[in-house]
């Protein structure tokens, strides 16, 4: 069986907006194994994001665990959080973040020097996979959002991490770069033997990965398995939450 390099065990999330309380996450198990391929997908204000964010350490759970390999994420110092962040994890924001003073080439760049490595020839792959080799010396400001969340994603995936989380890598992208993309992590995971989590809309997006997993009133469901002849037809129940 293979190595688990996320293993996420009776994690649960609320949040409070007034006399209110949102229960996004109610005891999620989930385990990713080397180089697998999942989407996440649910309503608006399921939870997915949230849990790619606590994946991350960008938020914490009210309860369970949430572990990269054998390392307790929620338990790692700041200065080994960061070390994980620079080396081994990629990250695709909803909103790119992108670096407003730097060109496109020094935001992967930098991420590239972060992680100890430098600008090769996988580099110059990703930006021609991407179609973005020609707007390189650009800055922020002068991409449109497509354009921004290809920089985006060429950054994130550079310094081949083990494990990438992508928060709708293909929403503000038309068909062909959406197909483009998706088959570039794939591709990704092939030669780096790189782990994908991906939260998407996209059902056509999703199903270029091995896995589904739907969110449904805080419960995370498997809804495909390329591996399994059959699947499960669920209708995600819109929920509230972030």
């Amino acid at each position: 069986m293979p190595n688990s390099i996320v293993t996420i065990e009776s994690m649960s999330k609320a949040f409070t907006m007034g006399n209110q309380v949102s229960q996004v996450l109610s005891d999620v198990d989930l385990k990713v194994a080397d180089a697998e391929q999942i989407a996440l997908m649910g309503a608006s204000g399921s939870g997915k994001s949230t849990l790619l964010n606590i994946i991350a350490a960008y938020q914490t759970p009210d309860s369970g665990l949430a572990r990269f390999q054998q390392r307790d994420i929620h338990l790692m110092s700041d200065n080994e959080l960061a070390q994980w962040r620079r080396k081994e994890l990629g990250v695709v924001f909803q909103n790119y973040n992108l670096l407003a003073p730097l060109t496109a080439r020094q935001n992967i760049d930098f991420c590239l020097s972060l992680a100890g490595k430098r600008w090769d020839d996988w580099s110059d792959y990703l930006c021609q996979q991407l179609q973005v080799s020609e707007l390189l010396d650009k800055y922020p400001h002068q991409l449109s959002g497509g354009q921004q969340q290809r920089i985006a994603i060429a950054r994130a995936i550079a310094h081949k991490p083990l494990l990438l989380l992508a928060d709708e890598p293909t929403g503000n992208l038309d068909q062909q770069a959406s197909e483009q993309v998706m088959q570039l992590l794939v591709e990704l995971s092939r030669v780096a033997n790189s782990a994908i989590i991906m939260v998407t809309h996209s059902r056509e997006a999703a199903n270029y990965l091995q896995k589904t997993y739907t969110l449904i009133q805080g419960k995370l469901q498997l809804t495909r398995d390329k591996n399994s002849e059959q699947e499960n037809k669920i209708t995600p129940l819109i929920s509230a939450g972030k």
